[in-house]
Parts: C-alpha cells; structure tokens; sequence
C-alpha cells in the first residue's frame, strides 16, 4: 500500500465520522449522507483497485473509466453551483425581508384610518426628474392615498417625496413614504408595498391597489377606464399596450420583439396567453393582493405575479394603455438583455429552486 492511498483511507475516514456527526446534528439529511458516504466509498475503492474503474465505466458504456470521472464531475460541480445559488438567493430574500420589515416599521405613526377605496402604489428608485410630476398627475385626478417605496435612491427622490408630504400634510392626502436602506430591486420594492397593505390593513377600509411607476411613462388618464372596467366580475385588471387601441410611443423595433417574446414565455411558465405580461400598470382587488406571495427581486417578480392570480384562482381582464417611452426612461429602464436574464431567473425558479 502506497502513502497515497493511506492518506485517502485516513481522509475518507475523518469525512466519514464528520459527515455522521452534521447528520445526527440535523445539518444534514439522509439522503446527503448517503450520498457523500457513497460516493467517498467509491473514490476509497477505485483508489485501492484501480483496474475496478475499467469495468465500472465499461457498465456506463463508456470507452475509458476517465470519461466516468469526468462526467460525475460535471454532475457534482453542476450540483454545487446550484446549491451555491440556491444559498446566496435565501441570502438575498432574507435581506429583503429584514430591509422591508424595517421599512414598514418606521411609517407605523403615519398610518391613519382611511376610506379611500384606491390607493396608489408606487416603487421609485432614482426618479428625482419625474416623481414630483407622478405625484402631482394622481392627485389632479382626484387620488389621495399614494404609497411609495424608494429602494435605495441615491439621487433626490427621498427628498422630493418628502417636501411633497409636507406640502399636503394639512389636507386630506395622504403619502406615506417606504425607505429601503438598500436597492434591493423591482421586486423587492413591491414586496415592501404588498406587505405594507397587510401589515396594516386593520385601518383600512379600500377596496383596490394600483401598482404605479415613478417614472412617468404611464398616463393617469386611463385610469378612468380602469374605474369602467374594474366590477364584481372582475379582482385584477391588467393594463395591455398592444390590445385594441392600447398603444406605446416611442419604443423601439427591438424591445417590441422582446414584449411579444415575453408572450411566450409567459404562457410556457403560466400556462395561459397574456398579451403584455410585463406592465406595471395593474389595479388589484384587496382581498386577492392579502394573499400573493413574491419571492424575486428583480423584474422576474412580474411574472410571479401573474402566477400567483392564477394560483388564487382570480378573475383576470386586461384593458388597453398608452405607455409613452422617452430616451430617459428607456436608458434607465430594462435593458434588452435583461429579458435573457428574466428567462434564466425563471427557468431556475421553476427546477432549482427550494
């Protein structure tokens, strides 16, 4: 016996009894003790009886026992890259969720009863050009309860929405303003906005939220359909710029490709043919929003969206917007590339994720 195979007996050994000890202090499952047992067993054996990997690899149909190695390999080093993931993505969720419970707290002397039956919902990161004028359009149309979640702005936002506070704060508006210490992300700004709701729903007596963007790409005009459309039928309605004379200005020929790639895609992930998945403008009935659980961050929370109304069973309608796009807010907006990485996000989602 060489020194090289007493040093992998007396290693297999120490990783055995570490392995049995992280099992029995619940670290780790069964089936990852097997696992691990198995396969340092076979490594010990191949490694006492090296002529044992021809004949293991002529079972698989392979020429060499060194293509088994390489393919096991690629199979550990895929499993670890996705156990990597699946850690940083909880990571990340928790410190969302520590972020947006912070949030929360801190507007807890701001919150009064009120009986507006909508509300405005509105995440904002970076927006110190348009969300004075966001604001101001709602409030014109005769809106006054407006939530808003700034993800870590690191320009005037936070300013601004806070003169606009003061300046109603002996009116019957209300603007209650969210901090994320951090850009977490889309996703995660909405989470904040859907958790506030909950959180705080005892005071509350509205009927209907409204996800709304701080950029001002969206018109405050077609909510007068949305008041039409929104009835006993209906929990969500989703705004459409491509159905009837729905309409976008300004967009250009590629991101009009990727909106109807996202068509899809949708419907391979959901199941059911949505024409604009991928619209901000929504209005929510309450008692579905209480109920809608997001886990993303990022823009795929969009898509988790539509799979929770699904998942609650809601009655869905889609009705026609204009969105207006501008060179500022396509530059600030999503990237095209960033469709790529919404698919990839979903795809390990819906296989990896746990």
């Amino acid at each position: 016996m060489t020194w090289l195979e007493i040093i992998i007996i007396v290693t297999w050994v120490v990783f055995i009894i570490f392995s049995f000890d992280l099992y029995q202090r619940k670290k780790f499952t069964l089936l990852h003790f097997l696992v691990f047992a198995w396969g340092s067993l076979s490594i010990l054996l191949f490694t006492r009886f090296p002529w044992a990997l021809d004949t293991f690899g002529w079972l698989f149909g392979l020429a060499r026992w060194a293509d088994l190695i390489v393919y096991l390999s690629i199979i550990f080093l895929w499993h670890g890259y996705i156990q990597l993931i699946n850690s940083f993505t909880k990571h990340a969720t928790n410190l969302t969720s520590v972020i947006s419970k912070q949030a929360i707290k801190v507007v807890k002397h701001q919150m009064r009863a009120s009986h507006w039956s909508i509300w405005f919902l509105i995440r904002a990161y970076n927006e110190e050009k348009s969300i004075e004028k966001v604001i101001e359009s709602i409030i014109t149309a005769w809106y006054t309860f407006i939530v808003i979640c700034d993800d870590g702005s690191t320009d005037l936002t936070w300013t601004l929405v806070k003169q606009s506070i003061s300046k109603y704060s002996n009116s019957d508006i209300s603007i209650i303003l969210l901090e994320h210490s951090l850009n977490r992300g889309p996703g995660s700004a909405n989470k904040t906005l859907f958790w506030c709701i909950k959180e705080y729903k005892a005071l509350l007596t509205l009927d209907r939220r409204v996800t709304y963007d701080a950029d001002g790409q969206m018109d405050i005009g077609d909510m007068k359909s949305f008041e039409v459309h929104m009835n006993n039928d209906v929990d969500v309605l989703l705004w459409s710029r491509t159905i009837q004379w729905g309409s976008m200005h300004g967009v250009p020929f590629l991101r009009k490709q990727i909106l109807r790639l996202s068509r899809v895609f949708t419907y391979i992930f959901t199941g059911r043919y949505f024409s604009d998945p991928h619209n901000g403008y929504r209005m929510i009935r309450t008692e579905i929003l209480e109920h809608v659980a997001i886990h993303s961050d990022t823009m795929t929370y969009a898509s988790e969206l539509l799979e929770e109304f699904i998942r609650l069973d809601a009655r869905i309608t889609e009705i026609p917007v204009s969105i207006t796009y501008t060179e500022e807010t396509l530059s600030k907006g999503q990237k095209n590339t960033n469709s790529l990485k919404i698919v990839s996000e979903l795809m390990y989602r819906w296989w990896f994720y746990k």
